[in-house]
């Protein structure tokens, strides 16, 4: 059974709330609108020794603004994802996040961790499971961008800090 972490499970459940809540009540309407998926895709890294699939990308408007790219990367068994949201400030969007890069959160299980972190300055959010080779580096950027990277059979969360830190966290407050 894969272990997915609480930041993963609120982030998912509130994209997926948010696409399909069509019977709800519209939010104020916002001036500010999400970067266009090109750019976006552009912040993706290319790692060396890491190859990259074609980034994917989706854009929404209604009910709610926000975009979000993703790719994929592969060496031998390793597999990272990364994947980038412009939440366009938009609350709903960032609330699961909130308690979770929370910097006072912790726990460790046998296998691992879960834990707040701080990177770049930024808040932010690692697991790591030992056992499955299985990680995941998060982080907050501006109170907009949400930035994940997700690893399976990888040596250690290191690999994991690597990709997002060849993501340019200062690009993207620059392109809003």
């Amino acid at each position: 059974m894969r272990y997915i972490s609480p930041a993963r499970v609120a982030l998912t459940l509130t994209l997926a709330c948010l696409a399909g809540c069509g019977r709800s009540p519209e939010p104020p309407p916002s001036t500010i609108q999400p970067i266009d998926i090109a750019a976006l895709q552009t912040v993706l890294p290319q790692v060396d020794g890491w190859t990259r699939s074609k980034p994917t990308g989706e854009r929404m408007t209604r009910p709610v603004r926000y975009a979000h790219v993703t790719a994929r990367y592969s060496k031998a068994d390793a597999e990272i994802e990364a994947k980038l949201t412009d939440s366009a400030t938009n609350a709903q969007l960032l609330a699961p996040l909130t308690w979770m890069t929370n910097t006072s959160y912790a726990r460790t299980t046998a296998d691992g961790f879960e834990r707040a972190a701080s990177i770049e300055g930024y808040p932010g959010f690692e697991t790591w499971n030992a056992t499955a080779k299985t990680g995941e580096v998060d982080v907050v950027v501006d109170r907009r961008f949400i930035v994940e990277v997700e690893g399976r059979q990888v040596a250690d969360l290191a690999d994991l800090r690597t990709f997002l830190a060849r993501v340019d966290l200062h690009a993207l407050v620059a392109r809003k």
